[in-house]
């Protein structure tokens, strides 16, 4: 896959789901969170993934809530960031039908900076780059799947210091 740099994964901790917990909403290195009214499960799912055997599985049965952010997956710890500099955040996700989520930067307060993505029904990799702000050292990295309902799979989660563009055309013929 892509990487946007070579610095470090900054998440390093069950990135591909591949760990199980003791039940099957369990997944360890990350926690699940719903806000009220929204009502989702969380699972993992052995039974479709775009790297290795096994993906995150959020299923939104309520998706009222107009924050994307009420229905969230993230590590289950923070991340050491510099203020003001820029993050990439890379996954592989699908969706039973296609749908926006946000990756967002979280420091428990008011300070957020999110990207919205657009995903569909393929498995597919997407890249976001998101700013820490200023006056921030450690935050939490949320994949924000909230407000609509039906299935979100996601894997292979890593987030890396820098961005780096990489353009790319494929010919046919030449």
């Amino acid at each position: 896959y892509p990487n946007f740099t070579t610095a470090p994964d900054k998440l390093t901790t069950n990135q591909g789901f591949e760990t199980a917990g003791g039940s099957p909403s369990t997944i360890p290195g990350w926690d699940f969170i719903v806000f009220n009214p929204s009502v989702a499960t969380l699972t993992r799912d052995t039974t479709t993934a775009a790297v290795g055997s096994a993906s995150a599985k959020v299923h939104i049965v309520n998706g009222n809530d107009p924050y994307t952010y009420a229905v969230n997956i993230h590590p289950s710890t923070t991340v050491a960031i510099n203020a003001g500099q820029q993050y990439g955040v890379s996954f592989w996700a699908k969706a039973s039908e296609s749908r926006t989520i946000n990756i967002t930067l979280w420091n428990g307060g008011a300070a957020q900076v999110a990207q919205e993505l657009r995903i569909n029904t393929n498995w597919q990799q997407y890249q976001a780059v998101v700013r820490a702000p200023s006056t921030v050292a450690a935050a939490t990295m949320t994949i924000d799947l909230g407000r609509t309902i039906g299935d979100v799979w996601i894997d292979d989660v890593h987030m890396q210091t820098g961005v780096h563009s990489v353009w790319r055309r494929d010919f046919d013929h030449g």
